[in-house]
């Protein structure tokens, strides 16, 4: 899982073969899978490569929705909206990342988040995994 800015976000459209992002509630999601709604031209395609959260608490595929991402001043249906959108989403896509305010916290963040993959990668435990194991017994 990265960390990303907004705009750090934007490419994720589903165009030259990039996946399609969608971020709700400072996650982001890989909906890639159903470019039949979140791709270009698609219905939902407006989602993608943005943060949809005032969108889909206002359950609005208008632009100026998705461009204003901040949720100050929705009342609480309007919320109770958003977590359903996200429930939805995180049922059904993976989540590839989170959001960050700024392209620094994001380099911090995706430094930190490398160098545990691969310390977890290079520990004795992976070393050992079910597969390597199967292997040795056939040997």
């Amino acid at each position: 899982m990265l960390a990303y800015t907004r705009q750090q976000l934007l490419p994720f459209t589903g165009v030259d073969g990039r996946p399609i992002y969608v971020a709700a509630k400072g996650r982001v999601y890989d909906v890639s899978s159903k470019a039949s709604f979140y791709g270009p031209g698609a219905t939902y395609g407006v989602f993608a490569g943005h943060d949809a959260s005032r969108a889909f608490a206002l359950h609005s595929t208008d632009p100026k929705d998705v461009e204003n991402c901040s949720i100050d001043g929705l009342n609480a249906s309007q919320l109770v909206a958003l977590d359903e959108w996200v429930s939805f989403i995180s049922a059904r896509y993976p989540e590839v990342g989170y959001l960050v305010n700024t392209e620094e916290e994001a380099a911090t963040a995706n430094v930190k988040i490398r160098a545990e993959a691969a310390a977890a990668n290079a520990s004795p435990a992976s070393a050992a995994s079910p597969a390597s194991a199967a292997a040795t017994k056939r040997d």
